[in-house]
């Protein structure tokens, strides 16, 4: 009996060191995974700053099977900084709000408080809570426990050792995966960031990364970036239906704190670094790249930028034109009929025939204007986008040579038209581009 009971006393002397243990251990961990999270949102305003968490745990009667409760998140921040923004103060106790506890964010120049902070060792806390449990659930066998008691300390020991190597084992698995630090290499950007690397996506072009980085904006930093700059808006209408492609130029420090050049496009950079080189090495990498110089004004410009330091306000410059873009909220057609039907609308505005995806615009144009958008593609193009009425068909197909119709007619036995296909979309807003120019040239002879 008394061997049965040593044996049942040990297990559970086990059982509540690996409880003790289990606490300090995940308590580390929670908090090294904190820092990690916290880190991107600090080197946002200072790359030379440090992050520091400790939990401060709630006083407990009994540390059994009870899920860890914190009564404050201390967090220090080690920076050069005089003072954190409040946004990021704001992201900080956003990151830790999970925790349900008040969040203390402080501030320090040097690594004093930090040792100090850490200098309160909370492990012996909790292992002498356990030891307190310990003694309430075996106040009955006191005399057995004296007995014992050098069995169940080498036991409990050992199997301390034991937890110990398994945790740190996990622990070395968890900071292989790099879930954790994709998740938070998007967190810490302010919404200037944002806009600023969206702004530079449009004029250089960039859209698929702009799809892609639309996807990682914050949620609530999301209104501000589309409102920051008047394109923005209608621009990522019309990208985030284009598959999304990561670039990696986020990760240039430029956009911690981009320049004011949103509204500008590289045309207009490339004349502003003509004129004032010390420009260039204030650009970010897509703006450079997307610079209009040839190899020996490019090669003129750094030796200048080196020699030169004045640079103007650029943000007192004007806003270039905005690009243009085909509608995407086109109108669809069931079948052939329903077009035949809607083409019998007379008056339609050329907005509105942006969004029907007719050839029948491209035979409203001058002989030609048609003549020569239809030259401008290859029979093979042709082919794709060859859909439409008879009647809208025969027009076309009677300002082609006969030769080429007769080719048309050989790619037609093996090509599926389709108004999805690129060139069907192409030849459509190619024909809407020279309905606009046609209809702005009789505006201004009528003027005239």
């Amino acid at each position: 009996m008394v061997y049965r009971l040593s044996i049942f006393v040990m297990m559970i002397a086990l059982q509540i060191s690996a409880w003790a243990v289990m606490d300090i251990s995940e308590k580390m961990q929670l908090q090294e995974l904190l820092e990690r999270r916290l880190t991107p949102i600090v080197h946002s305003v200072d790359l030379e700053g440090k992050v520091f968490v400790t939990l401060e745990e709630k006083k407990q009667e009994a540390k059994l099977a009870i899920l860890p409760e914190f009564s404050k998140v201390n967090v220090l921040v080690v920076s050069r900084l005089k003072e954190l923004p409040s946004s990021t103060k704001a992201m900080i106790r956003k990151l830790t709000r999970e925790l349900r506890a008040p969040v203390v964010v402080n501030l320090s120049s040097t690594l004093a408080s930090t040792k100090t902070e850490f200098s309160q060792s909370e492990p012996a806390s909790v292992t002498i809570q356990g030891l307190e449990s310990f003694k309430q659930i075996f106040a009955g066998f006191s005399d057995l426990l004296m007995a014992l008691m050098g069995l169940v300390s080498f036991s409990a020991f050992l199997g301390a050792i034991l937890f110990f190597k398994s945790k740190n084992s996990e622990g070395q698995a968890e900071k292989k995966e790099p879930a954790q630090t994709v998740a938070s290499s998007w967190e810490g950007y302010t919404e200037d960031s944002w806009a600023a690397i969206l702004s530079d996506c449009y004029w250089c072009e960039e859209d698929a990364y702009a799809a892609f980085l639309w996807q990682k904006v914050p949620s609530a930093q999301k209104k501000y970036v589309i409102t920051s700059t008047a394109f923005l808006s209608k621009y990522l209408e019309n990208v985030i239906s284009i598959e999304g492609l990561n670039k990696d130029y986020f990760k240039h420090p430029y956009y911690l704190n981009p320049m004011s050049v949103n509204h500008l496009d590289n045309k207009t950079v490339t004349e502003m670094v003509r004129k004032h080189p010390s420009l260039l090495s204030r650009l970010s990498p897509m703006r450079r790249i997307a610079l209009r110089f040839t190899a020996v004004e490019r090669v003129r410009v750094e030796q200048e930028a080196a020699l030169k330091a004045g640079a103007p306000d650029l943000m007192r410059l004007p806003a270039d034109r905005e690009r243009h873009f085909q509608p995407e909220t086109l109108i669809p057609f069931v079948n052939i009929q329903e077009e035949e039907e809607l083409l019998k609308i007379k008056d339609l505005s050329i907005e509105l025939k942006a969004r029907i995806p007719s050839l029948q615009w491209l035979c409203e144009l001058s002989p030609d204007s048609r003549m020569s958008l239809l030259d401008s593609m290859s029979l093979r193009e042709l082919a794709h986008a060859w859909v439409g009425p008879k009647a809208v068909l025969d027009v076309l197909s009677s300002n082609l040579p006969r030769h080429r119709k007769m080719e048309l007619q050989g790619y037609l036995r093996e090509i599926v038209p389709s108004r999805e296909s690129t060139e069907f979309k192409k030849l459509h807003a190619l024909s809407i581009e020279a309905l606009k120019r046609e209809s702005n040239a009789s505006s201004r002879k009528e003027v005239a």
